[in-house]
């Protein structure tokens, strides 16, 4: 019975990795679409095109890490959840690890590609506050998804400790 329990660190680190996957997106969405100067799509289509390049083929490899993280970090945890023994867990594992690090490297990347540059205009999605919390939170994504993988409700590593610490007291 205690194998079918969903652990807590469960629901928190998936959560938090599909989350955060969520925001990146989100924050890629904008930095591609729109009409007006500091925009990529827009930037590309003004003659500006070898500049923004790079740019533009990361925020795709972004959208691509996005949605291999959507798509696997729910298939894993429902499949984790009901217990279930199929080849389908560990690819799902592997899935959400492999789009977890690609999105933080693409994040890097972005960042290189960016230079030393600090936008403090917030109207637009290069403003150097989103872009730290973007880098910041992509790392935490990291956390949640090794929290998730590693986790299970059967070898629950914290209840076990507690009881090694309470006996030594």
């Amino acid at each position: 019975m205690e194998n079918k329990k969903i652990g807590k660190l469960n629901v928190l680190g998936s959560g938090i990795a599909f989350l955060i996957a969520l925001y990146i997106g989100i924050i890629y969405i904008l930095l591609m679409a729109g009409t007006k100067p500091g925009n990529i799509a827009y930037e590309i289509t003004t003659g500006y095109a070898s500049h923004w390049m790079f740019r533009f083929v990361v925020c795709i490899a972004t959208y691509v890490f996005v949605i291999v993280s959507l798509v696997s970090i729910p298939a894993y945890f429902t499949l984790k959840a009901i217990d279930s023994k199929h080849k389908a867990l560990g690819f799902a594992r592997i899935a959400q690890f492999v789009g977890t690090v690609g999105l933080l490297i693409c994040v890097i990347l972005f960042w290189v590609a960016q230079g030393p540059i600090f936008i403090k205009a917030l109207e637009t999605p290069f403003a150097t506050p989103y872009r730290i919390v973007e880098l910041v939170l992509a790392i935490v994504a990291i956390a949640g998804v090794v929290l998730t993988t590693i986790y299970s409700p059967s070898s629950d590593i914290m209840l076990a400790l507690k009881k090694k610490h309470n006996k030594k007291v």
